[in-house]
């Protein structure tokens, strides 16, 4: 079983709304009208180079990905991290969440009628 987790880069979006309560709807907006591909921004790009050297590769045993590399699910200003739900994955939840206020980014737990969402600027659910 796998489960995603989605950072997005927000940073200079004039549209987004910052409100807790509309960030999803924000962010669906913001990838249903954005499907060209394009190269992940600077944010993006630090939070995959750390996570790929954080955690194994996918042949490992230990590996917590689902789906390798991350980077295949990257575009612009958002990437999908697919991840095993392994005996880790509370402290790579945890580091995913760390990296993301690290970087400005947000980070959105998709699963469920309620997704988990941690803003940097905090006011997330997980925040």
């Amino acid at each position: 079983m796998s489960i995603d987790l989605i950072i997005f880069d927000s940073v200079g979006l004039a549209e987004f709304s910052p409100k807790n309560s509309q960030i999803l709807n924000s962010f669906n907006k913001y990838v249903g009208a954005n499907k060209k591909e394009d190269v992940p921004t600077e944010s993006v790009r630090k939070f995959i180079d750390e996570v790929e050297r954080s955690y194994s590769h996918i042949d490992q045993s230990n590996s917590p990905w689902a789906m390798w590399p991350p980077i295949i699910n990257a575009n612009g200003r958002h990437c999908t991290f697919n991840l095993t739900l392994g005996a880790d994955f509370s402290n790579i939840t945890i580091r995913f969440y760390n990296l993301a206020k690290e970087f400005n980014l947000i980070l959105i737990d998709p699963q469920g009628n309620n997704p988990l969402i941690s803003l940097p600027w905090g006011g997330g659910l997980l925040d």
